[in-house]
């Protein structure tokens, strides 16, 4: 804490309470957890959207062994 002689230059002009209100803004006090949120679930999406769709090959790859219907589903 400053005592009573500090110079004009070390003493704060705004209150702590101010500051913090400047900082936040118009912003709710969720705005930041919010845009996490939102950036995780269209990372989400986008990866989903990758994922192969539709009826899976019927021999393997690698090997081209006949893969079991119930593997393919």
């Amino acid at each position: 804490m400053l005592g009573p002689c500090a110079p004009d230059y070390l003493t704060p002009k705004v209150k702590i309470e101010e500051l913090v209100a400047m900082a936040n803004g118009w912003a709710p006090d969720s705005a930041v957890q919010d845009q996490i949120d939102a950036t995780i679930m269209d990372a989400v999406f986008a990866a989903r959207s990758r994922l192969p769709s539709g009826e899976g090959s019927t021999d393997c790859e690698v090997c081209g062994d006949e893969i079991p219907a119930k593997r393919r589903t």
